[in-house]
């Protein structure tokens, strides 16, 4: 099997052979570049018999096996996957130190206007990015479908948007199966018989268990079914007939973005069609930011498209991520730096 361009590159910036690369392959039953992670390339490397594959680039200083992934593995943007238990052992340290020389100091967050001096970020409600699809032009807004858009500004909608991606957060959702009445009841039904205490209000927009960090229930959400969500029942995947169900429960990334024309912030929360190719960006973020020396996700910017898609009878669209740009302009830069931290914090 031919090996594709983006293939190529992780063999050149991840040190692997061509066997190796073949070896991920094999594992995965697919093209890895298309889904999987670095880590999943170092588990899947490790299962098909080369665990220390790393030691075939003499010409880098590995150090000592590593328990945890080194913080310059994530870019900053990226929350550390070690922090969430999901770094594999032995991954190889990066060398270079990181070089931000080149940006600018770092910008002062932008000033609130005369009369609204007492106001913070924490007053300000940050809208979110959504990709318009048939059933959200019908019910709520005036956008044609495919395009992307703001809830505070439908009319700037554009078939295309180029962001920069500030800030990378795992969430999970639990969203009622979309105009399936039948479904929704029986959902609500095992909800309720689940814990005697709990209830599913009618009327409720958007999803009814809602975790920000794959943890906890957050406080807002509307519904609280389980103290944790590793152990509960609605966010494991089941089997039925032989067939793997997915979970009612699914995950989501909660995505912090700076659009680059209006350079304001905005959310962009990624689920359900888009996890895939949006893990396809990650992967191409990370080895850009590792390229350009460890440099800030903020660096880069990513221009934001849709493709139609019909399946089973069923029309809706899906996202498309252009490749990663470098941002020139530092001062540019040093802004989105300066939004992330105001955000989320450092």
């Amino acid at each position: 099997m031919k090996l594709t361009e983006t293939e190529l590159m992780w063999m050149r910036d991840l040190g692997l052979t061509e066997q190796q690369t073949r070896a991920v392959q094999e594992s995965f039953g697919t093209r890895f570049s298309d889904s999987c992670t670095p880590e999943d390339a170092a588990r899947a490397l490790a299962a098909e018999g080369h665990p220390a594959w790393a030691d075939d680039r003499p010409d880098m200083d590995l150090g000592p096996p590593q328990e945890l992934a080194p913080q310059e593995l994530a870019p900053k943007g990226l929350v550390r996957a070690a922090e969430q238990g999901c770094r594999p052992k032995e991954l190889p340290a990066v060398v270079e130190e990181p070089q931000q020389a080149e940006l600018a100091a770092p910008a002062e967050p932008r000033k609130a206007p005369e009369g609204a001096e007492c106001l913070d970020q924490s007053d300000l409600a940050i809208p979110y990015l959504s990709l318009a699809q048939d059933q959200t032009t019908a019910e709520d807004y005036d956008v044609e479908a495919g395009c992307w858009f703001l809830a505070t500004d439908p009319e700037d909608a554009d078939d295309e948007r180029a962001v920069a991606i500030l800030d990378v957060r795992k969430g999970r959702d639990l969203m009622p199966p979309y105009q399936k009445p039948d479904e929704e009841e029986a959902l609500r039904k095992a909800i309720c018989d689940y814990d005697d205490g709990l209830s599913v209000p009618d009327g409720i927009k958007g999803a009814w268990c809602r975790s920000e960090d794959r943890v906890r229930p957050s406080e807002t959400s509307p519904v609280k079914i389980s103290l944790d969500c590793v152990g509960c029942t609605f966010a494991g995947w089941k089997v039925t007939g032989g067939v793997r169900l997915p979970p009612p429960c699914g995950e989501v990334y909660n995505v912090l973005v700076a659009d680059c024309k209006t350079q304001m912030p905005a959310w962009y929360r990624v689920k359900s069609s888009a996890i895939k190719p949006f893990k396809g960006l990650l992967t191409l973020l990370s080895m850009a930011s590792r390229r350009a020396k460890n440099a800030p996700l903020a660096s880069f910017f990513v221009v934001l498209r849709s493709k139609m898609v019909i399946k089973n009878k069923n029309k809706y669209y899906k996202p498309v991520f252009s490749k990663p740009e470098r941002i020139e302009d530092p001062d540019e830069v040093s802004l989105y730096l300066a939004l992330r931290r105001g955000i989320v914090g450092a």
